[in-house]
């Protein structure tokens, strides 16, 4: 090769994908992949919708995705090259020393500060009804020694205890700190996803609720499953057990979706434990609103404003309120005011991760701030 030639490596790459995606559409379509854990997109043909719908091409993407020629291997060779490289941060999922995933904590102070007056601002409004805020630790609360921490970043609890100090006494924290951290040696964090398990959530409503939750029994729903952050990070290093609390004597209940216009007697979505997500198997994943309706006469009528760790919190509290109403203010869109007078809310919990709590601001967005 002359001196002045080069490799057409960049052409390689395209010829490469090109034949990729070729041998994606003529060979046989894969079902299922157990190194996720989850059923694969399948080929939609283009007669069965329109080319120019998002959704078809959204659907294609997804298949050529999915079935791309020997796509676990690449998937584990990703991981095996991280490792070997000893990344440490990886799209703000940090690698433990243990190979677990730890999502990284960059919060948005400005906007934290407006979320918990915003809060306040609505308690103000509801002088007559219990207000609550739980701002959920994540796991980097717990395991920053088992990572290398960006120290240009602040420690969790410094923000959490700057956000609580901010709230009126017509708020009540409900400080979950301490009981998580008393149990961190258990399994309350997912070791390749971003939220808390049932377990974890269990503790922290044994603080909400001022008692022991002692009549439930652990079940393992889900074995092997890879995560949210090991499906951002393509990590296969890592992988989890899904361990559902289930109360021994239930309290008769039923859970209407009003947008997807059903009512169903079970929390529980047995379909989402064969999916990528398992954690979804807590109503289906996250619904605009959702209303829950117990065999109870007590008068108790909880409105709970939330992101998804409540989905794994809010079983423990059925046996407790007459009607449990969930909003959503990442997908709810209606006038919650409205909603609170028509559905005569007696309380209101405000549960978020911290996360979340501090890098969107949807709920300010619903309150109106």
């Amino acid at each position: 090769m002359k001196q002045n030639e080069t490799f057409p490596y960049g052409t390689l790459l395209v010829i490469l994908l090109c034949a990729g995606m070729l041998l994606s559409l003529l060979h046989p379509s894969r079902t299922f992949s157990a190194a996720e854990n989850r059923q694969l997109q399948q080929r939609v043909m283009p007669w069965e919708e329109s080319v120019l719908d998002q959704d078809y091409q959204d659907a294609v993407s997804a298949f050529v995705s999915d079935q791309f020629p020997g796509r676990e291997g690449w998937m584990q060779l990703r991981s095996d090259i991280l490792a070997a490289l000893q990344e440490k941060n990886v799209e703000d999922v940090y690698i433990a020393n243990d190979d677990s995933l730890i999502q990284a904590f960059t919060p948005d102070m400005a906007l934290a500060k407006k979320q918990v007056e915003a809060v306040n601002d609505f308690a103000a409004r509801h002088e007559d009804m219990a207000v609550s805020l739980l701002l959920a630790p994540t796991r980097i609360a717990f395991a920053a020694d088992t990572i290398s921490r960006d120290p240009s970043q602040p420690l969790q609890r410094d923000v959490y205890d700057e956000l609580c100090g901010m709230l009126d006494e017509s708020v009540s924290n409900t400080d979950v700190w301490d009981t998580l951290q008393s149990h961190q040696d258990e399994y309350i964090y997912f070791y390749s996803d971003h939220h808390w398990t049932p377990l974890g959530a269990k503790y922290a409503a044994q603080t909400f609720l001022g008692e022991t939750l002692d009549d439930y029994e652990s079940v393992n729903a889900v074995s092997g499953f890879h995560g949210s952050l090991s499906r951002q990070i393509a990590w296969t290093h890592a992988q989890d057990d899904l361990q559902l609390q289930l109360p021994k004597e239930e309290t008769p209940y039923t859970v209407e979706d009003p947008a997807e216009e059903t009512t169903t007697t079970t929390l529980y979505d047995s379909d989402a434990l064969s999916s990528a997500d398992p954690y979804t198997v807590f109503f289906g994943g996250n619904a605009p609103l959702l209303r829950i309706d117990a065999a109870l006469a007590n008068g108790k009528r909880l409105l709970i404003v939330k992101d998804s760790y409540a989905n794994a919190f809010i079983p423990y509290l059925i046996p407790c309120y007459e009607e449990i109403v969930i909003v959503d203010p990442r997908y709810y869109y209606d006038d919650l005011e409205a909603l609170i007078e028509s559905e005569e809310i007696t309380e209101t919990m405000f549960l978020f991760n911290m996360n979340t709590f501090t890098s969107d601001d949807s709920l300010q967005q619903m309150l109106g701030r």
